[in-house]
């Protein structure tokens, strides 16, 4: 039975301790004696996060912002006001234009229409 994502990132641990504690030197070696992809394995010892600790690729607003979103949303209940979809569209494509602040660089997208 092939082994869980969970269970790979533990050996991938393993591993990567193994090769800190100098049991192993190479790389490639130490991915088969750990029964671990070779590529993840160099890609974490090069410094890659694994993927439960990476940003969401398709998340525009940082936690922060997103939580800054929800304040602005709960504000508007208070009131009483409905927030209808273009209003949220409108507000994070704010929060998203006024966190650019390199002019030299192109801004980042903004929220689309899905």
């Amino acid at each position: 039975m092939p082994k869980t994502y969970q269970e790979t990132e533990s050996d991938i641990q393993k591993a990567i301790k193994a090769i800190q504690d100098r049991d192993f030197s190479i790389v490639a070696s130490t991915a088969r004696h750990f029964d671990v992809p070779y590529e993840r394995l160099r890609k974490r010892l090069a410094g890659y996060k694994p993927r439960t600790q990476r940003a969401k690729t398709n998340q525009r607003l940082t936690a922060d912002q997103d939580a800054g979103l929800c304040q602005y949303l709960d504000r508007l209940d208070e009131l009483g006001l409905s927030a209808r979809l273009k209003h949220v569209k409108a507000a994070a494509n704010l929060i998203i234009q006024s966190a650019h602040q390199d002019k030299s660089s192109s801004p980042p997208p903004l929220i689309g229409h899905n």
